[in-house]
């Protein structure tokens, strides 16, 4: 057996936890890792419904998000739709509700994952719907599974499914790139080699490039042509796992022509550019909907007016203001002198006072928040985040639990405020409690 975390062989299969890097195991987690697979291999895939619906979940449980069915909803048909804006089906002889995403509502996506992919993972044992304290339906994975994972784990996983996308479409979108360039225009086929290099390009679309060399960049993570720009300024492509030397001249050299240029790129400063990426998807659109481009724009601006937007929780909102502090912080610094009169870093709730622990709970284990109300799988998020006993509590603020629970950030910063109260005090309030139980 091998550990997921670490890689290293485990001779004893009754162990709980991973002797090299403290990963926790069990034959729940075990079992989710081997049905997922290796990142070169298809098997058990024969559409992209699973895959997409897993990477949607994969990355809200990364962000401490809850897995709302119309997040995963919205994350879906995005992907969908960006493959036929770039002139590729949204997938090959699937079902008309994906066929037809752009039009299909929301209603009948759910009702096609609920029926199809929900359904074959929910059998496993692995996904399970259930409301969250908003009373929303989510997604939530298996508790053995859950509590068990580690973040780093959750990412490698979550490059696993990437890479087995990639894989994916690429057997169908290089069997059919004669159809995509038969509708460029006389004018395009004409300057045909002059290649207009876009950053967030996939490899895949590539028409040019062979499909081994799209084989290797997509096994080692290099899924665009950004990426590969960037890593060859400091790296060897021959470094590269099952990279040739033919494979390695044949990608240097359609990169190292003397027409291929970059495509112009957005402004620096633009809120799109600062605010890339999934999780800020819906605050960029707000921002584009009400005419706001730049950053200067977003100066002053009160963010809780987002939760009045559709899909918007209060998880969402801190994600926005901490990635607001950071971009703020990094002109800052930048600016001469290390100053800047435009602009304020917005307070976040890690402002908010701490908890003042009682010296006679510090030594508790981190167990014991089960007194406070407190289910055992965020007892296990508590201690994967390095919280071990309760006296480490005294330094934690509603930001980092709205951080780690999203939405029940508050909620549990008041629950274990219970420790405040001397250790005597809280076993007799719940003796009190249940002294009428028989």
């Amino acid at each position: 057996m091998k550990c997921f975390n670490c890689g290293n062989e485990i001779s004893d299969n009754t162990i709980e936890i991973c002797p090299n890097c403290s990963s926790v195991i069990n034959a729940t987690k075990q079992n989710f890792i081997s049905y997922i697979g290796s990142p070169d291999s298809l098997a058990g895939y024969q559409k992209s419904y699973k895959l997409l619906l897993l990477k949607s979940i994969i990355e809200h449980v990364i962000n401490h998000c809850d897995p709302v069915i119309s997040s995963v909803i919205t994350d879906i048909r995005d992907y969908y739709t960006s493959r036929i804006k770039r002139g590729l089906q949204a997938d090959y002889d699937v079902d008309i509700r994906i066929a037809n995403i752009e039009s299909a509502s929301d209603y009948d996506i759910f009702a096609f994952i609920k029926s199809q992919p929900y359904k074959v993972i929910n059998e496993k044992g692995f996904l399970f719907l259930n409301r969250n304290a908003e009373g929303k339906l989510s997604f939530v994975f298996n508790e053995d599974i859950s509590a068990s994972m580690s973040e780093s784990e959750w990412k490698k996983l979550l490059d696993i499914i990437d890479a087995k996308i990639c894989l994916y479409f690429q057997r169908y979108d290089s069997s059919n790139t004669e159809i995509r360039q038969d509708t460029t225009t006389p004018a395009e086929k004409d300057s045909v080699e002059s290649i207009i290099v876009n950053p967030d390009l996939s490899i895949l679309e590539i028409t040019n490039l062979s499909v081994r060399a799209k084989n290797i960049l997509g096994r080692n993570k290099l899924f665009t042509i950004g990426a590969v720009i960037e890593y060859i300024k400091d790296n060897d492509l021959l470094d590269l796992k099952n990279m040739g030397k033919k494979t390695c001249e044949e990608i240097l050299s359609l990169l190292g022509k003397n027409n291929v240029r970059m495509a112009p790129q957005a402004d620096a400063d633009s809120i799109a550019t600062l605010f890339a990426g999934n999780s800020y998807r819906l605050f960029v659109n707000y921002c584009t909907k009400n005419g706001l481009t730049h950053l200067s724009d977003i100066d002053g601006m009160d963010f809780s007016v987002l939760l009045s937007e559709p899909g918007f929780g209060v998880s969402k909102l801190n994600a926005v203001i901490k990635k607001y502090n950071e971009i703020i912080q990094e002109h800052k610094c930048s600016a001469p002198n290390n100053q800047s009169d435009s602009i304020v870093i917005m307070p976040l709730n890690d402002a908010l006072p701490t908890i003042n622990i009682n010296k006679s709970n510090e030594n508790l284990n981190i167990s014991c928040l089960r007194f406070a109300g407190i289910s055992a799988k965020s007892i296990a998020i508590f201690y994967k985040n390095g919280y071990s006993k309760i006296g480490q509590l005294s330094t934690v603020t509603i930001g980092k639990l709205t951080r780690m629970f999203g939405d029940k950030g508050q909620a549990y910063f008041d629950k274990i405020k219970l420790f405040e109260k001397p250790l005597l005090q809280i076993a007799t309030d719940l003796l009190n409690q249940q002294k009428t139980n028989r």
